[in-house]
């Protein structure tokens, strides 16, 4: 490697560490919020809410709520069934084709064919966080087809006929906004390296927080795409967080597309 090429390569990692940094800042704001309260509630509650408003601000003019998704292959399901509707913490969504119902304030009940995608954040890893994160990302992956519709393409333009292209890219992601001292998870673990979750920061032995840069670049391109399956044109764009994440120690997370 020439001495331009290393340069150009240091600038390059040294601009997604700082533009990571600045874009989940506003989390960080829990070492601050410890100082006047510690109920766990109320600053998990902060930090999902930062989440949020990072996740609004991309798919904008699109909608987030928090809520579940429905659609008739869920409808009349009893508690015992198999595809109970989950509660999710926030689900990337549009009006059109079909709006969703029970909406109120940041709650809503979104039809599952206006769904891009679902973010499951968790203020931190407590206790068999992965297992229940995974649960909630499998039901969304099991029961949400209609988050996965595309630009469609045509099969056969002889015969006019068309359908979705197919998508591979995950339609839930695990969002774990601080991993604190002592909380190992190995499903967790293999949820990340699955491209499934990230953990944007890990406390440290003092309580000060290292943020995890490729993951939230791993989360910045997982909003992204799901914003294509809003009607989006041309290709999909984002950075490449997994070499950011050996530069820098981090656990890599693994590929946002599903194993075929």
């Amino acid at each position: 490697m020439s001495d331009q090429e290393s340069t150009t390569e240091r600038r390059a990692l040294d601009y997604w560490c700082t533009y990571a940094d600045e874009l989940i800042a506003s989390v960080t704001s829990n070492n601050r919020l410890v100082r006047i309260t510690r109920n766990p509630a109320v600053i998990g509650a902060f930090a999902e809410q930062s989440v949020r408003q990072i996740t609004a601000a991309m798919v904008a003019p699109f909608r987030t709520s928090t809520g579940t998704i429905s659609g008739p292959h869920l409808h009349g399901r009893t508690e015992s069934g198999a595809h109970t509707n989950k509660q999710l913490d926030l689900i990337m969504w549009d009006p059109n084709p079909l709006p969703a119902v029970f909406a109120a304030g940041d709650f809503a009940v979104v039809p599952d064919i206006s769904c891009a995608g679902v973010l499951e954040i968790k203020s931190s890893a407590y206790t068999d966080v992965g297992t229940k994160m995974r649960d909630t990302l499998d039901w969304v992956e099991d029961s949400a087809p209609g988050s996965s519709r595309m630009t469609p393409r045509w099969v056969s333009p002889q015969n006019m006929v068309i359908e979705p292209s197919i998508d591979p890219v995950w339609k839930a992601l695990g969002v774990v906004c601080v991993r604190r001292t002592g909380q190992a998870d190995g499903v967790l673990d293999d949820l990340i390296a699955a491209g499934r979750a990230v953990v944007l920061f890990e406390q440290q032995k003092d309580d000060s927080l290292i943020a995890n840069r490729s993951h939230a670049l791993h989360l910045v391109n997982f909003i992204s795409r799901c914003r294509l399956r809003f009607g989006g044109e041309g290709p999909a764009r984002g950075v490449a967080p997994e070499v950011l994440a050996v530069r820098q120690g981090e656990p890599v997370p693994g590929p946002l597309t599903r194993p075929s």
